[in-house]
């Protein structure tokens, strides 16, 4: 974006950079009067836990964080091409409001859907949990396996 200054010329403004320096002053602000501040106080949201997707060989691959959710409370359903995982992370030691300075682990409800290759019967998924995180591999069914396509020169 091109801006004019009194008495200067056109100069360049990289309004990223601008809103990510504006961010990070009220990231330090927040930090710094947390007891002030209790409406932006994370207590209580919903939270989705971070996934990653991808193809390693013939497996179709989802890893989920969960740190702080037990296997018993997770829950993976498989609908057509539709994976679902949920479940529940619950909180270590409640932890009085006022007493509150600063959060931003989540705790509560969580669901996730991925849309997963079409034709695998579920008895052929496996699905892993390990130090936090989930891992499900889905085996590539042959139809949606990568086909290399020759390329004919005249």
């Amino acid at each position: 974006m091109l801006t004019t200054t009194p008495g200067r010329q056109l100069a360049r403004v990289d309004l990223f950079k601008e809103l990510d320096q504006m961010r990070r002053q009220m990231d330090e602000m927040f930090t710094f009067f947390p007891g002030r501040l209790p409406s932006l106080r994370t207590n209580g949201e919903p939270w989705m836990p971070l996934v990653e997707v991808f193809q390693d060989k013939d497996e179709f691959v989802v890893r989920a964080d969960l740190p702080g959710v037990e296997p018993k409370d997770v829950k993976i359903t498989l609908v057509d091409d539709i994976m679902t995982i949920e479940g529940d992370r619950k909180t270590i030691k409640k932890i009085e409001e006022e007493n509150l300075w600063f959060r931003e682990a989540r705790y509560g409800e969580f669901l996730r859907r991925i849309a997963v290759p079409t034709g695998t019967p579920p008895e052929n998924i496996k699905a892993h949990f390990e130090n936090g995180i989930l891992e499900v591999r889905v085996p590539m069914p042959a139809t949606v396996k990568p086909k290399e396509i020759p390329i004919k020169i005249n």
